[in-house]
């Protein structure tokens, strides 16, 4: 399932379409048609592939692709994530949560 933060996926799909012809030739030689792939592990094996062939700068692309955009604070995205989360474990045991105003 792909969860917040959405900004990772949007990064990771201009990665795809950048580079798409490597990252699906790569996928193909290993047997593997990625749009096969659910959604999460489709941005997973995009995201492999770019940290395989970062060019020894794995870490900075990294932190390209997790950074959040100017504007949002990490802890949003935190808060964001949270709530989800418990809103998700609560329906989990039949609680339906407060509807917030």
């Amino acid at each position: 399932m792909v969860v917040p933060p959405y900004f990772i996926c949007l990064r990771l799909q201009a990665i795809a379409g950048q580079h798409w012809q490597a990252i699906d030739g790569q996928a193909a030689l290993k047997g593997i048609d990625p749009f096969d792939l659910p959604v999460d592990r489709f941005f997973n094996y995009v995201y492999q592939w770019a940290m395989e062939h970062s060019g020894g700068k794995a870490e900075q692309v990294q932190r390209k692709i997790e950074t959040p955009p100017a504007g949002m604070k990490p802890s949003e995205m935190v808060a964001e994530q949270e709530g989800k989360d418990f809103t998700d474990f609560a329906k989990a045991f039949g609680v339906t949560p407060p509807k917030s105003s």
